[in-house]
Order: C-alpha cells, then sequence, then structure tokens
C-alpha cells in the first residue's frame, strides 16, 4: 500500500486533516509542524537500539498542503 502511495500522486495538495483522516497519527512530527513520519518497519537484533527502520515521510508547504513524500531507511 505504502508503494502505491509513493508511486502516485495522491496525496499532493492534501491537507494535514485529509492526511490525519486517511492515515492517522503520525509516529513522529517536527516541531515546525513541516514534516510527518509514519512507521513502516522495524527490525530488532539482540542490540535494545533497532538495526533497520523504515518511515513514510511527508512533507508539507507553508499552507500546510503535502508537497513531497518518500520512502525513509535507516540502517
Amino acid at each position: 500500500m505504502v508503494q502505491d502511495l509513493v508511486n502516485s500522486d495522491t496525496l499532493l495538495g492534501l491537507t494535514k486533516g485529509e492526511v490525519y483522516q486517511m492515515l492517522g497519527t503520525p509516529e513522529l512530527q517536527a516541531s515546525n509542524d513541516s514534516t510527518m513520519q509514519y512507521l513502516i518497519r522495524e527490525k530488532h537484533g539482540w542490540n535494545i537500539d533497532p538495526e533497520y527502520i523504515k518511515y513514510f515521510t511527508i512533507k508539507f508547504d507553508r499552507n500546510d498542503l503535502v508537497k513531497s513524500y518518500h520512502l525513509e531507511k535507516n540502517e
């Protein structure tokens, strides 16, 4: 489902309220509200810190409309 969103322009131009309604509350949100991140996958090994994290990141313009989004991996 996430890859379908990334490959389409479905979210472009939506308001924050519309994104909340469609995807729910994000796991992370920038203090200036310009970026939201939804956790897609988190993998743990023997350590307490995750070995792998994948987020769906959404960026908003100054009018709180979606301007871009992408998948972000931290390995």
